[in-house]
């Protein structure tokens, strides 16, 4: 959280300069999800989902995080995991709506080294009325790494789309779904998806 606060306001800083061309954005969302790995599922979890960006004509940064969230397996008796996600991207606008996106996503927990992989992808946003308009984001990573090259290293996918409804010019509501789909190097996958709910402020 520190560092997207830190950064979104050294880039706030940094367009000052051309305040008529630059956009800020903030996110929250809830993401009420299970993990499917290869023996088990985990019980639903609420996850937070916080981001910050901001806009340049046609080039893009964002930051975002997965906050800390707990995987117990259903029978309540094996912790799956304990992850956080950083992510950094950076998207340049090739047609009105959709962007082009290149980012890096570290996977960080409690007592293991941090896996970090690079990721490239496509968003976009296309209004379907006047207060409503559906969105999409697909995304997929090179080989993760972490420092002692273990087996866990792999690769993951994201899918996240859905509606959002514009309340006023700075504020928007939405609804979704979101998978991310982990394969590790020995081909054990690990799938999180579920519904996301959230709110937006633009700037």
């Amino acid at each position: 959280m520190k560092k997207i606060l830190a950064l979104s306001l050294m880039l706030a800083s940094m367009g000052a300069l051309a305040q008529d061309d630059v956009k800020y954005s903030l996110g929250l969302k809830n993401w009420n999800h299970t993990m499917t790995g290869p023996e088990r599922t985990s019980v639903t979890v609420n996850s937070p989902l916080v981001s910050g960006s901001i806009k340049y004509k046609d080039f893009s940064f964002t930051a975002s995080s997965l906050l800390q969230t707990t995987y117990v397996s259903t029978d309540q008796t094996y912790v799956m995991a304990v992850r956080t996600d950083t992510d950094y991207a950076f998207g340049y606008t090739v047609f009105d709506k959709v962007t082009l996106i290149l980012g890096s996503k570290t996977i960080s927990g409690p007592n293991v080294k941090d896996m970090v992989g690079m990721f490239y992808g496509l968003s976009a946003a296309q209004p379907i009325h006047e207060q409503g308009f559906v969105f999409g984001t697909l995304a997929q990573s090179n080989n993760f790494s972490n420092l002692d090259g273990l087996s866990a290293d792999g690769k993951f996918s994201l899918v996240d789309v859905g509606y959002g409804h514009v309340i006023n010019k700075n504020t928007t509501v939405n609804i979704g779904y979101r998978q991310q789909i982990f394969t590790t190097a020995v081909n054990n996958k690990y799938t999180l998806g579920g519904i996301t709910f959230g709110v937006g402020f633009n700037f």
